[in-house]
C-alpha cells in the first residue's frame, strides 16, 4: 500500500500539472512580486488588500519532512500583516519543530523609480504566546540521547527587521537588512539519564544581532533566480551544565521561483545550514505561492 508521502507526492504533481496546463494558455502578464525571497523580508510590502498565501516545505537527510506556511494581507500599501510558522532549531530534537508567528512589515521609505536610495521596510515578528517545547525518547537528537531521558521548557522570540531592496542593474535587485532577536526560556527542567529526579533549568534572555543579504534577478518574464543568506537561532541544552543556550547557524537559499500566472507561483530551491556535515545533508524547499486581490473578489462578487 502507498505511504502517506507517496501520496502527498502524488497529490501536489497533479495540482502542479494543472496549474502549468493553465499556464500555458495564458496570455502574457505581469507578475504581481512577493515581499519576502525565500524566507526572508525584502523592502517591498504587498498591494492594498492583496492576500498571499504559501504552502510547501523541506525535504533532506537531516530533517525528513519540514513544512511551511504563510498567510499575508497588504493594507493602505503601507503595511503588511502576516501569520506563518517559524522553525526551531535545537541540538535537543531531530530536524526542525514548528511555531507559530506572527508579523507587522510597514514601509519606512519608498524610493522612486529615478531616485539612487532603496526602498526600507521594518517587520515585527514574534510567536503570541510561551511555546511549550517537550522532548524525550527517541526524538531526542543523536547529540544527547546518550545522556538525558527528557527536556521541558518554554520559550518565546520577537524579532525586529529593518530591510533595504535596490534595483541595481541587468535586472537584478539586492536586498539586505539586519535583524535583533529576542530570545527567552523559562520553567526548564531536565530528566538525566540514570538520575531519579527532574532538575530545574535557569531561565535564559538574550538578544541576537544579525544581518542577512540575498538577492533577485529577473531571468525572462517568468522566472526569477533567488538566494539569500541569513542566520537562524540555534538552541542547546548542555546536560553537563544543566544550561540551555543559544547561538547562530547560517541558512544559505539558492533557487528561483517560477510564476505560472499573475497571482500563482512556484519556489523551488536547495537549502544548507552550516550545522550540516556535509552537502549530502542539504535539503530541497518547495513552495507554491498562491494570491489574489480581496477588493477585486468582492466586486466580483457583488456583480
Amino acid at each position: 500500500m502507498m505511504n502517506s508521502t507517496g501520496t502527498r507526492i502524488i497529490i501536489t504533481s497533479m495540482v502542479f500539472l494543472m496549474i502549468a496546463v493553465q499556464a500555458i494558455a495564458a496570455e502574457p502578464f505581469e507578475a504581481k512580486p512577493l515581499a519576502r525571497l525565500f524566507m526572508t523580508p525584502n523592502g517591498r510590502v504587498l498591494e492594498s488588500m492583496e492576500v498571499s498565501l504559501t504552502l510547501g516545505g523541506a525535504f533532506g537527510a537531516m530533517n525528513k519532512g519540514e513544512y511551511l506556511g504563510i498567510a499575508s494581507i497588504g493594507l493602505g500599501d503601507v503595511a503588511e500583516l502576516e501569520v506563518s510558522t517559524w522553525r526551531l532549531v535545537s541540538n535537543l530534537f531531530k530536524g526542525t519543530t514548528a511555531l507559530g508567528t506572527t508579523s507587522l512589515k510597514v514601509v519606512v521609505f519608498r524610493s522612486g523609480e529615478e531616485s539612487m536610495l532603496p526602498d526600507a521596510t521594518l517587520t515585527f515578528r514574534s510567536n503570541p504566546s510561551w511555546a511549550s517545547i517537550k522532548v524525550s525518547g527517541d526524538d531526542l537528537s543523536s547529540d544527547i540521547i546518550d545522556q538525558v531521558d527528557d527536556v521541558n521548557f518554554e520559550m518565546h522570540m520577537a524579532s525586529l527587521y529593518l530591510t533595504v531592496s535596490k534595483y541595481l542593474f541587468a535586472d537584478i535587485t539586492l536586498h539586505a537588512g539586519v535583524s535583533l532577536m529576542d530570545v527567552r526560556t523559562r520553567s526548564g527542567s531536565a530528566l538525566l539519564v540514570d538520575t531519579p529526579a527532574s532538575s530545574d533549568i535557569p531561565d535564559l534572555q538574550e538578544n541576537i544581532v544579525s544581518g542577512f543579504v540575498g538577492f533577485e534577478r529577473q531571468v525572462n518574464p517568468r522566472t526569477i533566480l533567488m538566494g539569500e543568506i541569513s542566520s537562524v537561532p540555534r538552541f542547546n541544552y548542555r546536560p553537563q551544565r544543566n544550561m540551555l543556550e543559544v547561538d547562530q547557524v547560517a541558512l544559505i537559499i539558492a533557487g528561483f521561483r517560477f510564476y505560472f500566472t499573475e497571482r500563482i507561483s512556484t519556489d523551488a530551491g536547495v537549502k544548507y545550514r552550516t550545522d550540516y556535515d556535509g552537502i549530502a545533508d542539504a535539503e530541497i524547499s518547495v513552495g507554491l505561492n498562491v494570491g489574489f486581490n480581496l477588493k477585486q473578489v468582492y466586486d466580483f462578487v457583488k456583480r
